[in-house]
């Protein structure tokens, strides 16, 4: 699935040196690739992808969602994901294609969780109705190291630093996959993820 370069509007074999190439991570590529009514299964496909390589169950279905974050008050911070769904349990997923790195871009990434995850409640709702909220980032660049051991598909739960064996919170995750890090070869794919 993330065999890389993927360009938008490339027919195979074509000859790309007299075309512009637009690459995946670009918003209106991406949007139009998986965040369209007409690409459901392709979104779910990679949602699954994305689950199964970090040990979670795949996505069975999967529904493409407002990606707006709505302002409660006029002068609060309108933030916009480039894909957002629902699955058959409830469970959000947003996801964002981000080609260029910035130094607040990891305080990005919380913020629309926080958000995705506060939209979820109104007043009067029970805190028991929250969903689990799974962001999930595709980079075309490297956020982490690569000599600290970082590899192309890492995931985040909230988990405890005195006692790492106490269960996770389970309703924040955070998935990031650096795309420069996939190593191409020769080799057909081996994993639905690739």
């Amino acid at each position: 699935m993330l065999q890389r370069p993927v360009y938008a509007g490339m027919e195979p074999h074509e000859n790309t040196e007299s075309r512009q190439l637009v690459p995946l991570t670009s918003d209106l590529v991406f949007k139009y690739v998986f965040g369209s009514e007409h690409s459901t299964p392709y979104l779910r496909s990679l949602l699954s992808a994305i689950q199964e390589d970090a040990g979670y169950p795949a996505v069975a279905a999967v529904k493409i969602a407002n990606p707006f974050n709505l302002q409660e008050a006029s002068d609060a911070k309108l933030s916009v994901v480039d894909v957002r769904a629902t699955d058959v349990n409830g469970d959000v997923f947003t996801i964002e294609a981000q080609s260029t790195n910035h130094q607040a871009f990891a305080s990005r990434v919380l913020y629309y969780w926080a958000k995705t995850y506060d939209a979820q409640l109104r007043e009067g709702d029970f805190y028991t109705t929250l969903k689990r909220v799974v962001g999930i980032s595709l980079l075309d660049f490297r956020l982490f190291p690569v000599e600290m051991g970082g590899p192309l598909h890492t995931t985040f739960v909230p988990s405890c630093i005195q006692k790492p064996n106490l269960p996770p919170l389970t309703d924040l995750v955070l998935h990031f996959l650096e795309l420069p890090k996939y190593e191409r070869n020769n080799a057909p794919p081996s994993t639905a993820l690739e």
